[in-house]
């Protein structure tokens, strides 16, 4: 739907006049020259001279306004208005390369002149001017930018699949090449690769199908589980033999000696900072004036520092400090000789720096005393030095206090690893005896469970848990030596299982306590695996034959290698009954074979110089291909900063390359994979691109959405100014059925008007029906059908008329706008709702789904069926009636209604159609048929 079809929506304040203004500008019907300007052409010029007028003011309230936004740091509000200003200079291509201004000039020069066609034609350019002014202005899209951007992401989209299919289609071409260069040899490698690769498999699951058979894998399984567990016994062994719990009662009382230490630290360092205080301010009352006033200021800050540290801490060192340097302010203030002062100030500072000295030593000492105490009580060395080392530090001003911070939060996590390690080992030995106990039953449930060997497995797993049960115990109940001790019988318990459970597993090997029916397929199988060995190393021969390079070649000889070796190690630990250990050298085996595969299919190269040619043919079919993703590149580039970046063509033009090299280089293989990585990039490329079409598709379904609500209520209110003209006009006739020549004249306008609107309604039903929504569009023509019929019956062929008929018709009109109007509206909020919850899953990009249709198709043949039943209330008569002998307005009544009827169910069968629904008739008529024919009478 084009933008000018519809008017723009309502916008504040200076959008508000400027749409007052389009409105103006709506051009009228002219009256043709008759010779001179006519009253009514020069009131249309008149008003044409206005809106000129208008434009300047606008412009002039624009350029004022964008001033004072950019001075309030509104740079958006700002910019919309620079923009607008430049459409109002622009020079449009529509209209005829004439500015704004230019285009109403010339619209009031032809009204002048009498030409109404040329002026009606420079009217609606103009119209179409101010509506993209207003969208300019309010921030919202263009409806013909969204097409242009729509139009052109297809032809974007259009270029890059023809790019992915020309990558596919040459990859398709590389493959035919790379099979024809193939010889007997490479085909030969290839097919004996495939069937050693089959051969293994197979080997594979015949081992581990025999291996749980005879519990031999899980046995295995146990084992390895078993190690893992006597592992873990012997970290918390480890961990139980440095455990101390006495120490935490030493780290404690070291803990708080040292918080102690700190706190005489910090008032050692209070004391200090007083006395060099009190000293500065001792010289600067020696020398008097400024100094000593200034002194008395750093001497008051000073002295409310002290007191409100005292307050705080409630210290008696501080108080006394605090007071110590209020006496010597008010000293300062006082009267005294500067000497007198400064030497009472001078004594005050001796004696604070004493105290701190005393405080500071008393710190050191505490601290001392307390690494001798841990380390006479058998303390670590580590934590003794820590305690030294703080002593250190509190005995020194600078960084004492940050220092023995240090060493408490150091004290501190040992502390509480301290008091964590009993829990955490309790927990250990728990899980681990859990684990022997689940160890013990799987042992017992095997064949192998029942042999000497098993058995002595199991009492021992039973003596593990049991002893790994008292260390926990132990550990909860912070017995140290109790708890060592019984995980060190647990750890010793598992040494002895372990070795059970190994004499158990060469036992099954030996025979005893299982059937050894099997081993003679044992040893088949390992001879089997070995010979297979064997067929790989003979494939080595055809790799010198075979249609590769010489990386090829050497790839390929490497992993044959590799899985051969595998297969000998496999052949091994099958004769010794490891089944577990041969299933994954197996594994490594088919591995190994597989990549062989891969290499000797990939290192084909052509050999002779037609196949050389074909692979020369396809570079340069690359080559051709990377040069037009360059060239797409530079057009994509020229939409701007608006367009996203396509980071997945950057890789598709380096995939490109790779290929066009490799095909240079006769590596077909490695050519094909490069080859599948450009296509695949460059439709990673095409889905970006559609996403981004997504979005504008709906952006521009949106605004269409909300142009056409617009003229549905502009519609409906310009209807509704009708009806009440209509009864008006009804109500002047005085019951007499003749009009009178005013009440004609009257009547003629109305139906004029009425026209306009089906004509306008006819318009919008031609957009609605080009975006597929049916339904909508049906119920708009049904409003042009009645508002043409309402403009004739109003008119000179309907005889003038205003009575109930066309007033009932009216009604209907205006019911069909309303229906209309609610539906688009809930489509908005619906929209709305979805874009907050950001659940954009529409299948196809219609303007209004198909959800909204069907109810909007429901409430029509509703309407049609309530109308049909109100005809038979009205006339009981029609049921038995000849249509002959009805009245003409009546039948015409029925057949409209009819007429909706058929239209409203050829819909629904449309929609049933799309939505895959099945014809209910048909439905009906199938299974009638069914029930009939098993009966020939009834047929």
């Amino acid at each position: 739907m084009h933008a000018h079809a519809l008017p723009p929506r309502r916008g504040p304040r200076l959008a508000s006049a400027l749409a007052l203004a389009l409105a103006l500008t709506a051009p009228l019907a002219l009256p043709q020259d008759q010779g001179g300007p006519s009253r009514e052409q020069a009131a249309l010029g008149e008003e044409q001279s206005l809106l000129l007028r208008k434009l300047g003011r606008l412009r002039g309230s624009m350029e004022h306004l964008a001033e004072r936004f950019d001075a309030e740091g509104r740079a958006h509000a700002a910019g919309l208005l620079r923009d607008g200003l430049s459409h109002v200079d622009e020079r449009a291509l529509g209209g005829e390369h004439r500015t704004l201004e230019e285009l109403m000039t010339t619209s009031l020069e032809d009204i002048s002149g009498g030409q109404s066609v040329s002026a009606i034609r420079g009217q609606e350019e103009t119209i179409r001017s101010l509506e993209r002014l207003l969208a300019i202005l309010m921030d919202r899209p263009d409806l013909d930018q969204l097409e242009r951007k729509l139009e052109e992401l297809h032809e974007l989209q259009a270029r890059l699949t023809q790019l992915a299919d020309a990558e596919q289609t040459l990859a398709d071409d590389t493959e035919v090449l790379r099979r024809d260069s193939s010889n007997a040899a490479q085909n030969r490698l290839a097919e004996g690769i495939q069937h050693a690769l089959a051969g293994q498999r197979g080997l594979l699951a015949e081992n581990e199908k025999g291996a749980r058979e005879s519990g031999a894998l899980r046995l295995e399984e146990l084992e390895h589980e078993l190690a893992r567990l006597r592992e873990d016994q012997q970290e918390d062994l480890e961990r139980l033999a440095a455990w101390e719990p006495e120490r935490r009662g030493l780290l404690t009382e070291l803990a708080r000696e040292l918080e102690l230490a700190r706190g005489d630290a910090a008032r050692a360092e209070r004391l200090e900072e007083a006395a060099e205080q009190l000293g500065r301010s001792a010289a600067a009352a020696a020398e008097g004036g400024r100094q000593r006033a200034d002194a008395a200021a750093e001497l008051e800050r000073a002295a409310e520092r002290g007191e409100r540290a005292a307050r705080a801490s409630e210290d008696e060192s501080a108080r006394r400090t605090a007071e110590a340097l209020r006496a010597a302010l008010e000293a300062i203030h006082g009267e005294g000789d500067g000497a007198e002062v400064a030497e009472a100030l001078e004594q005050t500072a001796r004696e604070l720096a004493a105290a701190g000295a005393r405080q500071r030593s008393a710190a050191r000492e505490r601290t001392e005393r307390a690494a001798d105490e841990l380390e006479r009580n058998g303390g670590r060395n580590a934590e003794a030095a820590l305690a030294r080392a703080a002593a250190a530090a509190l005995d020194e001003r600078n960084g004492a206090e940050a220092d023995a911070d240090e060493a408490l939060r150091r004290l501190r996590r040992g502390l509480e690893e301290l008091a964590l390690t009993d829990q955490r080992l309790a927990a250990s030995q728990e899980r681990n005896s859990q684990r022997a106990r689940e160890l013990a039953t799987g042992l017992a449930q095997l064949p192998q469970g029942g042999t000497s060997a098993g058995e002595r497995a199991g009492a021992a797993l039973d003596q593990a848990a049991r002893a790994m049960g008292e260390a926990a115990g132990a550990a909860a109940a912070k017995g140290d030596d109790e708890a060592e001790e019984a995980a060190r019988r647990a750890e010793q318990a598992l040494a002895r299982a372990q070795a059970a459970v190994r004499d158990a597993r060469e036992g099954t090997r030996d025979g005893e306590g299982t059937d050894t029916s099997g081993d003679e397929g044992e040893d088949t199988l390992a001879r089997r695996q070995e010979e297979l060995a064997r067929e790989v190393d003979r494939l080595e021969s055809e790799i010198e034959q075979a249609s590769m390079g010489p990386a090829g070649e050497a790839a390929v000889r490497e992993a044959l290698e590799r899985a051969g070796e595998a297969m000998r190690r496999a052949s091994g630990e099958l004769s010794g009954q490891r089944s577990s250990a041969a299933a994954r050298s197996q594994r490594e085996a088919i591995e190994s074979l597989g990549e062989a595969a891969r290499e000797a299919d990939e290192g084909v190269v052509p050999k002779n110089e037609a196949e050389r040619e074909r692979a020369a043919e396809l570079a340069q079919r690359q080559e051709e291909i990377a040069k037009r993703l360059f060239e797409f590149m530079q057009r994509y580039e020229e939409r701007g900063e608006q367009a996203p970046p396509l980071p997945s063509m950057q890789a598709a033009q380096e995939s490109a390359g790779q290929a066009h090299e490799a095909l240079e280089q006769g590596e077909l293989g490695e050519a094909q994979d490069a080859e599948a990585q450009a296509e695949q990039e460059i439709r990673e490329a095409i889905e970006q691109l559609e996403d981004e079409e997504e979005q504008y598709q709906r952006l521009r379904d949106e605004e269409l959405l909300f142009r056409i609500t617009e003229e549905v209520e502009a519609l409906s209110e310009s209807h509704a100014e009708l009806m009440e003209q209509t009864e008006e006009a009804d109500a002047g006739r005085a019951g007499d059925p003749r009009p009178t020549r005013s009440l004609k004249l009257r009547l003629r306008k109305l139906a004029r008007e009425e026209q306009a609107l089906a004509n306008r309604a006819g318009g919008m039903r031609e957009a609605i029906e080009e975006e597929e929504s049916l339904v909508f569009a049906e119920l708009l023509g049904r409003i042009e059908s009645d508002l043409v019929r309402i403009a004739r019956d109003m008119g000179e062929v309907g005889g003038y008329r205003s009575d109930e008929r066309v007033q009932l018709a009216q009604s209907e009109v205006a019911r069909s706008l309303r229906w209309l109007g609610e539906a688009l509206a809930e489509e908005k909020e619906r929209r709305a709702q979805q874009q907050q919850q950001q659940q954009q899953q529409q299948s196809a990009n219609r303007l209004v789904p198909d959800v909204a249709e069907l109810k909007l198709l429901r409430r029509m043949e509703v309407e049609v069926l309530d109308s049909i039943d109100e005809l038979l209330e009205l006339y009981p008569q029609l049921a038995e009636s000849d249509p002959q002998d009805l009245d003409p307005l009546l039948l015409e009544d029925i057949l409209r209604l009819a007429h909706r009827h058929e239209r409203t169910s050829g819909l629904f069968g449309r929609f049933r159609a799309r939505l895959g629904l099945p014809d209910p008739d048909e439905k009906v008529d199938t299974e009638s048929s069914e029930n009939e024919a098993p009966n020939p009478e009834r047929r």
